[in-house]
Formats: C-alpha cells, structure tokens, sequence
C-alpha cells in the first residue's frame, strides 16, 4: 500500500517532470558533439547508473522536491563540464581570468557542488530509510560525501592508468597540480559540512529517528584483566617508541594521532565502553602506527626487508598501516555507529566501510595540509610517498580492501553488542 501510495506521488508531481524535463534538454544539448566523445562517455557512465538507480528504488523511496531539485543541479553541472572537459570549461576560464586563478577552477566547483548540493539528499535517505538518530543525521552525511568522493578519486586513477599509462595526471586535467586529488576530496568535505550546518538549523526534528536503544550491560573496568593488560601494553611500547625517534619533529606530528584517540577512548568510558574485540584491534593498529611514527613510515625495518625480500620498487610499510586500518578498525566502527546510531540491517553493514574510508580520505588532506604549511616545496617528498603519483588514492584503496574483509566477518556474526533482540553485552 506504501509502495503504490509513493508511485502515485511520484506519477504526478509535476515540478518533478519539470525539473526533469529541463535537465534532459541540457542533457541532449552537452551531448551534441562533445568536445573528447571518448572522456564524455567515461563521465556519463556514472550519471545513466545513478539515474537509473534513482529509477529502480523510486518505488519504495520517494525524496522531497527539494531533493530531486538539488540532485538535478548538480548533473546539469556536471553535464556541462563532461561537454567540454573539466580542465577546459569556459566558465572555469572566465573564474580564473576574474579572480586571477593559477588554473581552470571548474572541476573544484563541481566537487564542491558534489558535497553542497548532495549532501541533503543523503541526510533525508539516511534518516527516512536508515532510521539514524537525530545527532548522527548531520555528520553521517557528510561521511558518506566523503567516502563517495574518496572511492571517485580511486576510480579515476585506475581508469587514467588503464587509458593514459604514465601521464594519468595529466588526462584527469589535474592541471599540474601535485594535492589535485586531495583538493577535489577537500572541497567535497567542505561543501557537505556546510549543507548540514544549513541543514541542522532549517529542518531539524522535522523527519523522525529512530529511539535510543537501552544500554548495555557494563563489565567493570576493573574487572576487565585484557583491557588493563592492553593499556599497560600499549603505554610500555608508546614509551619506548618516544625515546630517541628517527625524526622527532615527524614523530610529533604522527603521535597527533595517538594524543586524540587515547584521550578520547579514557574519557567516553563510562558512558559508552567498548567491547574487549574493539579494544584488541584499535590496540594492534595504535602500535603499528607507533612503529611508523618512530622510524617514519618510509624507513621502517620490517618495510625494507619486505622490499629486499620480495624484490619492491619501495618500503611499503605505510601500505602494511593503511590495509590494517580498514581490516582492524571496521569492527570498531561496526559497534559505535550500530550501538550509538542506531544503524540495523543493510545500513549497518554499508555505513561503517562508508565511515573507514571517509577518515582514510581526510587523513590523506590533512596530510597534504600539514606537508603544504612545513614543507612547502617538498611537500611530496616529505609525506614520503616516495614518487608515487598515485600514493594517496592507493592508500584509500587499501583502506576499503582492508574494510571488505572485516564488513563480512560482521556480516556473518553477531556479537554481543549487536542488540538483535534489544539487549546488548560489553566483556
């Protein structure tokens, strides 16, 4: 009865078929003689799934006007741009030539249009059909921006490997631009962030959530033996990692890390403890960062034995730490967005590899910050990314191999702390 009720809605909201009837004729319009047919094709693959996808589900789930208002703005963007090529666009060219830019800024406009005009949409499927709580609706948006984003950027470096071997940079249209990948992901976050800021004013409590699931039945810290065994662990190897480091200064900067989450961990304790699973392997990946942070991750032991064993063109060591923060924190993610969002089903299995790999995204543009502000122009070499134009898009890509593995292992599972019948166990 609900399906029918939201086909006939959608059957005859007529500011829908206006709006896409006028996104079809700009369609049709950029597809008259694109300016490269070949790049035209590759760019509107995406856009006939996502239509097509947008077709399928209309059915069971109808968005707002507003919604299918903002998501045809941002085709008919990107339709333009797929027209004439991004690093070409005349309306990039005139931005330059008004604001005196170094390069054609379009593509920066559509990455931001991607985060600013579809970050709404995401808020109303997320909590219309995910059921997440009220808090949760205006940050998993943007997450979820940033994952998109992130994934983009893997696919684009594949497809211009595939199609242009040795200058993919420069097919992209990345203009010369060395942070090109972390710029586009950058303003993507950005213009998410301020939707929901706009968001979260406008329209809050007006699509309901879910209700806040009871609390689980706490194990006393101290009757918690592995968990103080991994805290007296971790704070011996944390010492010894502190003393006399390769490069202090880099040390500094990569125990950032460290000095966030610990704290956080000891001060959300009482209100929201964790299973001793999520404490083991948040455990295992605090001292491979360690290691990374005391040698640097370029120079570390175990990366140039593995590169002399195996016969590597570099220490891959840093590729070893991106690979075990998708395989060992999903877990984690698993039991905070399911314990503390809300999320059940489908959206618990799809959300925490979301998650992974949006944080895998923003370290790569904080990253890209930090080399910008201490090094700036040995930005690159300093990140050690060791001559790897593609570095930041395998490292997010080893990021969500390490993540499908651990979604799986959930998948098939349920712990304890997965209220399947309304009661969950932290031990």
């Amino acid at each position: 009865m609900r399906v029918m009720t939201e086909l006939r809605r959608f059957s005859s909201n007529r500011f829908l078929h206006v709006v896409l009837a006028v996104y079809a004729v700009i369609w049709l319009i950029t597809a008259w003689r694109p300016v490269d047919f070949p790049t035209w094709a590759i760019e509107n693959l995406l856009v006939v799934v996502f239509i097509g996808v947008l077709w399928v589900t209309c059915r069971k789930f109808t968005f707002t006007n507003l919604s299918y208002l903002l998501m045809a703005i941002f085709l008919a963007l990107h339709a333009i741009g797929a027209h004439t090529g991004y690093a070409r666009s005349p309306a990039g060219y005139w931005l330059q030539s008004v604001f005196h830019l170094e390069r054609n800024p379009y593509d920066r406009l559509i990455h931001c249009a991607f985060g600013l005009l579809l970050a709404y949409p995401v808020h109303e499927l997320l909590a219309r059909a995910g059921g997440i709580r009220n808090r949760a609706g205006y940050w998993l948006p943007v997450a979820v921006i940033t994952a998109v984003s992130a994934f983009f950027e893997i696919v684009e470096a594949v497809v211009a490997e595939i199609i242009s071997p040795g200058t993919g940079p420069a097919w992209l249209g990345a203009q010369g631009d060395q942070w090109d990948a972390q710029m586009d992901m950058g303003v993507a976050f950005l213009g998410s962030a301020a939707a929901m800021f706009l968001t979260y004013f406008r329209n809050r409590g007006s699509i309901p959530h879910a209700r806040s699931s009871p609390l689980p039945n706490v194990v006393p810290f101290r009757r918690r033996r592995l968990l103080q065994g991994l805290i007296g662990a971790y704070a011996a190897i944390f010492v010894i990692a502190a003393i006399k480091p390769v490069d202090r200064s880099d040390w500094l900067l990569e125990s950032l890390l460290v000095f966030v989450a610990v704290p956080v961990l000891v001060l959300t304790y009482r209100r929201f403890p964790l299973s001793n699973a999520t404490y083991v392997l948040a455990f295992l990946f605090l001292v491979l960062h360690t290691a990374g942070a005391h040698y640097r991750y370029a120079d570390v032991p175990l990366g140039y034995w593995l590169q002399n064993t195996f016969s590597l063109t570099r220490n891959h060591f840093d590729r070893i730490v991106h690979l075990s923060y998708g395989l060992l924190l999903t877990w984690p993610a698993c039991e905070i967005l399911v314990r503390a969002c809300g999320l059940r089903g489908f959206w618990a299995g799809a959300m925490p590899p979301m998650l992974i790999v949006a944080i895998s995204g923003l370290f790569e543009i904080l990253e890209a910050l930090v080399a910008a502000i201490v090094e700036p122009e040995l930005g690159a070499a300093y990140l050690g990314i060791q001559g790897d134009v593609w570095d930041a898009q395998q490292d997010m890509a080893l990021a969500l191999a390490g993540t499908i593995p651990a979604v799986v292992v959930f998948a098939m599972t349920r712990p304890a702390w997965y209220p399947a019948d309304g009661k969950c166990q932290v031990a």
